[in-house]
């Protein structure tokens, strides 16, 4: 009975604090590799981002993603989108559902000009304040839904910034 006491008052206790953002004000520079299958065939390419934290579960940005389609080098596209993301992050693993839109460039074969979007869900692994690693699924394409390919890709991870410092 006591211990439940105890737990009672320290959970009472947390509730009532003030919040607490453990990244709010930081940022993030994430580069990787990225791979799947399109309608055109399957591609792989990097990805470039940078996300700034406005609290511990949301972020904005911005990304650049270069995709090469493997059965039609050096036909591809190049991406640049403004994304936004729901993180859960006060722990070391980050899970987080993130989504874009901007535009992309076809190139080889004829180049063309297309609205971009991609939503994607992930989850990163942060050792320390400093770095981590993450994985990341989920579609990408030309806004009118013609040649939306799937995605998946690993990522590392540079943090940066104000943030306060939490880790639980």
């Amino acid at each position: 009975m006591k211990r439940a006491i105890w737990a009672a008052a320290i959970v009472v206790a947390l509730a009532s604090a003030p919040a607490a953002f453990a990244t709010q004000g930081e940022h993030e520079v994430s580069v990787g590799a990225a791979g799947g299958t399109a309608t055109d065939g399957p591609w792989g390419g990097l990805d470039a981002r940078w996300l700034y934290d406005l609290t511990d579960f949301w972020a904005i940005g911005a990304g650049i993603h270069d995709r090469l389609l493997w059965n039609a080098l050096p036909a591809g596209r190049q991406a640049v989108t403004f994304e936004g993301r729901f993180v859960v992050d006060a722990l070391q693993w980050i899970p987080s559902i993130g989504g874009g839109v901007g535009a992309a460039v076809r190139s080889g074969g004829g180049v063309g000009f297309a609205p971009w979007a991609h939503v994607d869900v992930g989850a990163d692994y942060r050792p320390n304040r400093k770095w981590g690693v993450g994985a990341r699924f989920g579609a990408e394409g030309p806004v009118d839904g013609t040649g939306v390919a799937w995605v998946g890709g690993v990522y590392w991870n540079w943090y940066g910034g104000t943030g306060i410092g939490l880790d639980l």
